[in-house]
């Protein structure tokens, strides 16, 4: 009778343990037997944590703006490789990834955002999670495709675009329009270097600078007078500082021209216009 008690209490000390371990893949129910537990295939559960998924997602995000993490980049990262892995997952053509893409559109039609038929998932997906800035969304896709490109798996991507300087960095370096700070400042330089408004010297200009550095570019500080003259007050070599106010020449340079060629559009179309009038009165 006491062996009877020891045994049952054995039994019931092993269910308790399974029951606080919360392992569902074996449940004890004899000294000897086990049963093994069926894995969890329902597709209504894998429908539902998709669409959970996605909006913790998106729910990481609005921490990682509003919060302490909103300077990190890593945490940044990290994020898109969720979203990344999110996108591989989706990638087949088993019943699970097929339920997982229908609670992709179901997601984005609650949000009723509209894409091109040509629309890669993995642009949907970007915008689902942080919202509909065009430009970040834009980025943030370009990145990851770009990843893709590479056949990158979802742990290597935050590391990808850490050692290419960062989203911003890899977005310039794929689009054939977009300019690094570099660049801009050649371009600045070419601009700036085609225009001479005036000769200035002086003995005190003479001995702040290196006269064994001539060609070279430097920064003027200068206050304008009332009589339209100018007083030099510092001279600046610094190749930082230099590169910034080139680029910002390239800057207003290009914003200039931008202009110049919108006007004349519109001056062009002024003048179709009156011709087209003059045209139609004579008639």
């Amino acid at each position: 009778m006491q062996t009877q008690v020891q045994t049952q209490a054995s039994v019931n000390t092993t269910n308790a343990t399974a029951a606080s371990n919360d392992t569902p893949a074996t449940i004890a129910v004899g000294l000897n037997d086990t049963v093994q537990a069926a894995p969890a295939t329902n597709t209504a559960t894998t429908v539902m944590s998709t669409y959970k998924r996605i909006e913790q997602l998106a729910i990481d995000r609005e921490v990682w703006e509003q919060g302490a993490l909103r300077t990190s980049n890593e945490q940044l990262y990290a994020l898109l490789a969720k979203c990344y892995a999110l996108y591989g997952e989706m990638c087949s053509g088993s019943a699970i990834a097929k339920a997982m893409r229908a609670e992709l559109e179901d997601f984005i039609g609650k949000k009723a955002y509209r894409f091109l038929e040509s629309t890669h998932t993995l642009t949907k997906i970007v915008k689902c999670v942080f919202g509909v800035d065009r430009r970040r969304v834009s980025t943030y896709s370009l990145v990851l495709r770009e990843a893709l490109t590479q056949k990158l798996t979802a742990d290597q991507v935050a590391a990808f675009i850490a050692s290419n300087g960062g989203v911003e960095e890899i977005r310039r370096s794929k689009s054939a329009t977009a300019k690094t700070p570099k660049q801009k400042a050649e371009l600045g330089r070419e601009a700036v270097c085609s225009n001479q408004l005036a000769v200035i010297s002086s003995d005190k200009i003479a001995e702040s600078i290196d006269l064994a550095n001539v060609g070279s570019d430097l920064i003027a500080i200068v206050t304008q007078q009332a009589d339209g003259s100018l007083i030099v007050r510092k001279l600046i070599s610094s190749k930082s500082v230099l590169n910034a106010a080139l680029a910002c020449a390239y800057s207003a340079s290009k914003a200039v021209v931008q202009t110049d060629i919108k006007n004349n559009e519109a001056a062009n179309d002024d003048k179709v216009r009156d011709d087209q009038i003059q045209k139609t009165a004579a008639m």
